[in-house]
């Protein structure tokens, strides 16, 4: 099965998965439970959705033309090559040269003449004082960018990634390359998931979080509080007790008396009894949630949570909340 659809063909004895998508049996090769045309079962994955088998690499199951087998390599995030090509996401790198082309980061690469994001040649930027930052971010000797496109007024000396889409250089706060108005950079740090904080307010996704003050902490999932009052992704959850709201992953969260998903409340689940299973799932005593939603007829006391969406209980198999059957 792939996401809860039989896999047509498939032999089930010899089936294996491979990675990010691909598997394979003794005869064919399969990407997100569909075959593989002309690809062979001598197929192996060399992540990042590139695999290769004796004559053809593929990405994503599509072939890549005139990519040689026998030198091609991956990278990282979505980089590879051969002795004369490189590429970006199954894609030609115009312009790149394959024997000095290395990764940086997330969407990042050069070789000894230029800088590539996501495959295209960054205006402007020096190859040779080129780093990788993080979270999209970059710098030469001279100069910042982020998901490269060059920053207006950010100082590349003093220039540094905070995390979760965050940096700061010493006069300035910037979220996800935009400067954060008002934001004082000597005390502004990150917290988690899109907030961050200075010594007078809390940010969420570079905007101040109206109410919020600086005693906020992160509790992840989007969630946070200060003394006061709990917050969902920078919106305040009306009638949530801060002091005994704790945050149990994968987006469920609860208090003393209630329990949430994703910031809404849950009306029918009990607090006292709630866990969260992962992927989505939740239980209390006498009810199983997936995403919030209850899922009927599922045992409780036998329900659990396997991976990728796929859950059981003695007497049903369920994916994504919805029972399946073989």
């Amino acid at each position: 099965f792939y996401r809860g659809q039989k896999i047509e063909g498939a032999s089930a004895g010899s089936f294996e998965c491979m990675e990010k998508g691909y598997a394979k049996d003794s005869w064919n090769t399969y990407y997100k439970g569909k075959k593989v045309k002309d690809a062979s079962a001598s197929i192996v994955s060399l992540g990042d959705g590139y695999t290769k088998d004796n004559w053809t690499v593929y990405y994503n199951g599509k072939k890549i033309n005139d990519a040689a087998t026998s030198s091609f390599r991956n990278l990282g995030y979505g980089y590879a090559k051969d002795n004369w090509t490189v590429f970006y996401q199954g894609r030609k790198v115009e312009g790149a040269t394959a024997g000095s082309f290395e990764c940086m980061e997330r969407g990042y690469g050069k070789d000894r003449w230029n800088t590539y994001y996501r495959g295209k040649k960054v205006e402007g930027a020096s190859a040779s004082s080129s780093e990788g930052l993080g979270d999209g971010y970059t710098k030469d000797s001279w100069t910042v960018y982020h998901r490269g496109k060059k920053m207006e007024g950010a100082s590349s000396s003093s220039f540094r990634n905070l995390g979760y889409g965050y940096a700061k250089d010493n006069w300035s706060v910037f979220y996800q390359g935009r400067k954060v108005d008002g934001a004082s950079a000597g005390s502004f740090s990150c917290m988690e998931n899109g907030y961050g904080k200075d010594n007078w307010n809390t940010s969420y996704r570079g905007q101040k979080v109206e109410g919020a003050s600086a005693s906020s902490e992160g509790l992840g999932d989007g969630y946070t509080k200060d003394s006061w009052t709990v917050y969902y992704k920078g919106k305040k959850i009306d009638g949530a007790s801060a002091d005994s709201f704790r945050g149990l992953g994968h987006g469920y969260a609860k208090d003393s008396w209630n329990v949430y998903y994703q910031g809404r409340k849950l009306g029918d689940a009990t607090a006292d009894s709630f866990r969260s299973l992962g992927g989505g799932y939740g239980k209390d005593s006498w009810k199983v949630f997936y995403q919030g939603q209850k899922v009927d007829g599922a045992s409780v006391d036998s329900f659990e949570y396997m991976n990728d969406g796929y859950a059981k209980d003695s007497w049903k198999r369920y994916f994504k909340g919805i029972v399946f059957k073989d």
